[in-house]
């Protein structure tokens, strides 16, 4: 490859986060549906009969979905930093494949309930209606990553006025509303709030970025040099970033052991230590930085079409695999997470196996998806013509 050719290619650091992201997603939801069933009566119901190997393994993994969905939403405000105005082009083309997928999902479900009996107490009515014509309701990060497009300019404005200490101040003060809302179950718009916010701290990790590029080439103008390579950018601060990522998703991951042995077994340590709600810290105050770690990731600088190919598909592994009326046919029924894998020695072998077929199925359907709109454009374009 060229070095003009290089130079044309995306950076590949966000999509390799990206793709991370996804994975942890992927997996969260594997234990969070497949094993945990955490919207049932009888949430962790499997969680006694799990190995100490295997329960350690689901408690840290359970933590991954939290982090990547930080991570996309941080990813999101990163890429549309710069944007000033409403983009109908994003909006058609994030609304034409939530539609595409609402539609291919609804026809695989009625494949399955015509010739299996899945799922056929449901009224079908309640399945056809969203999935035709409110798809992004059936997905609820779709419908916030929708709504963030038509924010994202406005957010925009109020990022490019906060200095480093006006963010410091923000997260303190994003911290402190979490807390305080601690227990009010009725704060129905919390989650989006989240996303509000994750969005603001990845827009303002590209304007600091931004800053310093522009302090650094003024320096080397000045001094005739080249421009010193950022730290988060260098093998160092890669380094680090790493590290620190590492030990705040495994105290992540321990918290989550001891959420959930106090829930099967009524021992509890991590409050007694903290003096505080163990899940509201997890998600107040880990879940942020661990996502604002893995950002930081990001900033290593390399390129690779086939990260960036891979990449290209994730939101669409999302959908293909989160599809709320067949959740419990991937899970349960295709790949027997609560019949098989959650009692056997190969478990982390089984998760590996597991994203890694959801991926690679994902990137299919996106590759085909994609063609076909292809397709349509150019056979339009004739008919223009």
């Amino acid at each position: 490859m060229s070095k003009a050719e290089n130079k044309k290619m995306r950076e590949s650091g966000f999509e390799l986060i990206r793709i991370i992201a996804m994975i942890l997603i992927v997996a969260n939801h594997l234990m969070n549906h497949g094993l945990f069933k955490v919207t049932s009566q009888t949430p962790y119901s499997l969680w006694p009969q799990m190995s100490p190997l295997n329960q350690a393994v689901s408690a840290v993994i359970s933590c991954g979905g939290r982090v990547g969905v930080a991570v996309f939403f941080m990813i999101t405000g990163y890429f549309l930093a710069d944007r000033e105005k409403l983009s109908p082009r994003s909006v058609l083309s994030f609304l034409g494949r939530v539609h595409f997928f609402g539609v291919l999902m609804l026809v695989l479900y009625l494949v399955l309930r015509l010739t299996t009996g899945y799922d056929s107490a449901r009224d079908l009515h309640r399945v056809v209606e969203p999935s035709l014509f409110t798809p992004a309701g059936l997905w609820w990060f779709a419908l916030a990553y929708l709504i963030l497009l038509f924010l994202a300019p406005s957010i925009n404005v109020l990022i490019r006025f906060l200095d480093r200490k006006t963010l410091f101040l923000l997260l303190i003060l994003y911290i402190w509303f979490f807390f305080y809302k601690t227990g009010n179950e009725e704060f129905i718009p919390v989650n989006f709030i989240k996303a509000v916010l994750f969005y603001m701290m990845g827009s303002f990790v590209r304007v600091c970025e931004q800053s310093s590029r522009l302090k650094s080439a003024d320096a080397a103008a000045s001094a005739s040099g080249s421009a010193d390579r950022n730290f988060s950018s260098s093998a160092a601060g890669l380094l680090v970033h790493v590290i620190v990522f590492a030990i705040l998703f495994l105290v992540s991951g321990y918290i989550m052991f001891d959420n959930i042995c106090s829930t099967t077994a009524g021992a509890r340590v991590i409050d007694s230590i903290l003096f505080l709600e163990p899940d509201s810290f997890l998600n107040d105050i880990l879940i942020p930085l661990d996502g604002l770690a893995l950002l930081l990731i990001g900033q290593y600088r390399f390129s690779s079409r086939i990260i960036n190919k891979i990449s290209s598909c994730t939101f669409s592994v999302y959908l293909l695999h989160d599809y709320r009326f067949l959740r419990s046919f991937l899970w349960h029924d295709l790949l027997k997470a609560d019949t098989v894998q959650y009692s056997s020695s190969l478990f982390p072998l089984y998760i590996l196996l597991d994203v890694a077929v959801i991926f690679l199925a994902g990137i299919i359907v996106e590759t085909i998806r994609v063609r076909l709109a292809a397709l349509f454009t150019s056979a339009r374009n004739r008919q223009d013509s």
